[in-house]
């Protein structure tokens, strides 16, 4: 029964038209892998995928953030990167990142639920309008 599951939700999937490449340092390979995941699976085609478009590193925040922020999201002339300063656990790490991400994707802070907003719920989700935007943008 788990395969057919698996196979239910592998076939519902569509491709990707338009890629992101993301890589991050050691420290939040693991947050960064299931952020991506959650979005892929979310939006329903795999636009996030192993690559340098978007690198996620650790960073102390000085110079780069604000004190009550745990990221920052910058685009350089290589491209973005995420600078994460919160050593939480990995559900809290992934949590930042998919927020972070949404930023690359051109989404702003202040969602009432969902990946945009300010909490870090137990489930994370993206919202519906999030999940439009972003297929129109990235899958077929």
């Amino acid at each position: 029964m788990r395969y057919l599951v698996l196979l239910l939700l592998l076939s519902c999937k569509t491709s990707a038209t338009v890629t992101i490449g993301v890589t991050a340092t050691a420290d939040y390979e693991r947050p960064t892998k299931a952020a991506m995941r959650l979005w892929n699976s979310f939006v329903g085609c795999d636009f996030f995928v192993p690559g340098k478009d978007v690198q996620i590193k650790s960073s102390d925040g000085t110079g780069v953030m604000l004190p009550e922020h745990a990221a920052a999201t910058f685009q350089t002339p290589r491209g973005w990167e995420i600078h994460v300063s919160y050593p939480g656990d990995l559900h809290d790490q992934a949590c930042i990142i998919v927020h972070e991400l949404g930023h690359v994707l051109g989404l702003q802070d202040g969602a009432p639920f969902g990946a945009m907003s300010y909490e870090c719920p137990d489930f994370i989700r993206i919202r519906d309008d999030d999940v439009a935007i972003v297929k129109a943008r990235h899958c077929k």
